[in-house]
């Protein structure tokens, strides 16, 4: 019974259209003001290069808390054309979201470099080009490493789709500049080409006294025109000090958004973009500072200097941070890792380690960066004595991570974060892992059997198939009568089943009123929960989550202990939950749930800080860990006024044989115990 006209409210193109927060070097988020009419002029001022029209298939992959999905959502909207929702989980995978671009057609395709990257990797995959119909790919969100695209480039060409890199600034609207980019640009001696900027806008290079440098010098990037924002939300200071008056236009009343990113102009005009000035870096979507780094790393008692740098790695191209440290006594690399995971979260651990006599230095007694020494290829000293692999399985993942960290020699006992890898690195071990064995294999397996060791065991164990059509021998079959019997469900075995569920122990210490009612879903995993959430998130009186897995816990800080290494994934929850509610990044709402951690606030205030924040709406949460214990729902009964539940069923076979097919197993928050994954499937249906 909702009106169908438009409400009587007069737009005029001054008025603000959204405020999109971010977070700077503080850590403390400030909220841009961007009007209608910076938005409106991002389309027209670029269309002579775009000619953007409704035939073209764009896809909305970021989330709408980063300022690319402006560009996503109004770019297909403002001319007519299509717009596909990327489901979350797609976003996260690259053969899927490969799929997705191929299935819907995708003509205009906007990625991180990170993102493209693991999307190039899932391409090569096949013996054949895809049938893309892509007319441009845009780059955004941080620095390109043009050598990353050579693989595209020799497959694909650099004609259809164009390749383009812009970069852009929240407080300018999304985009600044425009690069196209080709083939021979990968013989650039450019740190990162930005190109020119948007025909509306002005880039003005400054030095540390707010006067232009000359072309060929490094300077801040500062930009004027008509994205710059009206400034930060209620932080008149701050915007003071970012929106300047333009030095060189004094009385005019326009304004230079300072970026604190340096750049220098090239001789044809281009401009190359060269980092952050005050060595805060973005590694993985985390902003970092240095110092924090190198301040821990020093409180050593073996370390008596360090310095932390972010390069790319010479094999993947990936961002990544190295550790320079001079040592006043013997130590091992997994000493220094160890000793920083007790202060640092892990993204803050630097990937490689580099032990010099003493930092080279410059003329004026500052330490030389560019003197220091590149990490090697030999294996880190690690506290654990090296072993050669043995076994068929051992070798062929010691290849497979040889390739993926650029190490020559690898132990069957080395650990793969201790060697330094990353999350994008062990993404590319499952994705080769994928590409070779057919079946998936979850990335969080790597921090439950984080050595070769281990894993050949796991795979051995659970892929025995799928490793031996690799290895060019027969499937198995599992057709023995013993084999058989061991699927057996006995009373023992249910019995067995409900000791390794984790289970809430309810405390007698809140007396706090009720929060207003919540929505559970019931249902063991791959049970179509995924879906009916998807169907309810369009409800205007809903709010859907995915996954918040609050109500195991009494408090953020058990939560936060309990889904530690492998269980990091379910971490991920009341984050997305936070970046959708408060329209936030995800450096914002990380910072938030921290923050909320160290306050050990109990999970019940988070559900009423999450209820307040969606006022009317009602809080649907779909956790798969609910269904399996009692007192959660013991949990849900006591904290919420009415709570209501959905008990979601599938048949047995149907569910179970899912769980088996993507190996769920090794995503499930359960204790230790060794019961074969399709049994484990039935324990969970029945349970």
């Amino acid at each position: 019974n909702q009106r169908r006209d438009n409400p009587g409210i007069e737009i005029t193109e001054n008025q603000l259209v959204y405020v999109l927060y971010t977070s700077g070097s503080t850590g403390q988020p400030k909220g841009a003001m961007i009007t209608h009419r910076n938005v409106l002029r991002l389309f027209t001022a670029t269309d002579h290069w775009f000619h953007f029209d409704e035939t073209d298939v764009w896809t909305m992959f970021h989330s709408y808390a980063f300022d690319f999905s402006v560009w996503e959502m109004w770019g297909a909207l403002l001319y007519g054309g299509c717009v596909v929702v990327v489901p979350y989980m797609v976003s996260r995978s690259p053969e899927a979201f490969h799929k997705l671009l191929v299935d819907e057609k995708v003509t205009v395709l906007n990625q991180t470099p990170s993102a493209f990257q693991q999307l190039i990797a899932a391409d090569l995959q096949s013996a054949k080009p895809a049938n893309f119909a892509l007319r441009y790919v845009i780059f955004g969100g941080e620095a390109l490493n043009f050598q990353m695209l050579k693989p595209w480039f020799d497959r694909y060409g650099d004609a259809k789709p164009q390749l383009i890199n812009m970069y852009g600034i929240t407080e300018t609207t999304v985009h600044v500049t425009y690069q196209p980019v080709s083939a021979a640009d990968l013989r650039s001696n450019a740190a990162s080409l930005i190109g020119v900027p948007i025909p509306d806008l002005e880039i003005v290079l400054l030095d540390e006294h707010l006067q232009p440098v000359p072309d060929g010098e490094t300077g801040e990037i500062c930009v004027g025109g008509g994205g710059v924002a009206r400034g930060y939300w209620k932080r008149e200071q701050l915007t003071n000090e970012r929106f300047i008056p333009h030095p060189q236009k004094p009385g005019s009343g326009e304004k230079l958004y300072r970026s604190g990113d340096l750049a220098k102009r090239l001789p044809d005009g281009d401009l190359d973009y060269l980092g952050r000035m005050d060595f805060q870096v973005k590694i993985r979507g985390f902003r970092i500072e240095l110092g924090e780094i190198e301040a821990a790393m020093v409180k050593h008692p073996a370390i008596s200097q360090s310095l932390v740098i972010a390069n790319k790695h010479p094999h993947s191209g990936e961002q990544r941070l190295v550790g320079y440290f001079v040592a006043k006594a013997a130590m091992n690399i997994s000493e220094i890792r160890t000793f920083l995971g007790q202060s640092l979260p892990d993204y803050m651990i630097p990937a490689a380690f580099v032990k010099i006599d003493e930092f080279p230095l410059t003329t004026n007694g500052k330490i030389d960066r560019k003197a220091l020494p590149e990490p090697g290829k030999e294996r880190p000293n690690l506290s654990v004595a090296f072993v050669a692999p043995r076994s068929d399985t051992e070798k062929y993942l010691a290849e497979i991570w040889q390739e993926v960290l650029g190490i020559e020699s690898i132990g069957v006992r080395d650990a793969f974060f201790e060697l330094g890898g990353t999350s994008i690195q062990a993404g590319q071990f499952v994705a080769r892992l994928y590409a070779d064995l057919g079946e998936e294999v979850f990335v969080v397996t790597l921090f439950e059997k984080p050595t070769i060791e281990a894993f050949a065991k796991m795979l051995d164990s659970e892929y025995e198939s799928a490793l031996k059509r690799f290895f060019g021998g027969e499937s198995s079959m599992e057709t023995a009568a013993s084999t058989v019997e061991q699927h057996i469900v006995t009373p023992e075995i249910i019995e067995k089943m409900k000791h390794i569920v984790p289970t809430v122990h309810l405390r007698d210490d809140d007396n706090s009123p009720k929060n207003p009612p919540a929505l559970f879903i019931l249902a063991p995993p791959r049970s179509g929960t995924t879906l009916f959430r998807t169907m309810l998130a369009g409800h205007p009186q809903l709010f859907a989550a995915s996954e918040l897995q609050l109500l195991l816990f009494n408090s953020l800080r058990e939560r936060k202990d309990a889904f530690s290494g492998k269980w990091h994934v379910w971490l991920e929850g009341t984050i997305r939950a936070i970046m959708e509610i408060k329209n936030v990044d995800g450096d914002t709402a990380r910072q938030m749930m921290h923050d909320f951690e160290q306050q050990n606030l109990s999970t019940k205030a988070l559900y009423a800080k999450l209820q307040h924040w969606l006022g009317e709406q009602i809080l649907v949460d779909k956790s798969p860990q609910y269904a399996l214990d009692l007192q959660s729902m013991h949990k849900a009964e006591r904290d919420f006024e009415n709570a209501l539940y959905v008990h979601m069923i599938r048949h047995p076979y149907a569910m179970v044989t899912s769980f088996q097919s993507v190996h769920m197993h090794q995503i499930m928050y359960l204790k230790k115990h060794d019961l074969p994954e399709k049994l484990l499937g039935e324990l969970i249906w029945l349970h």
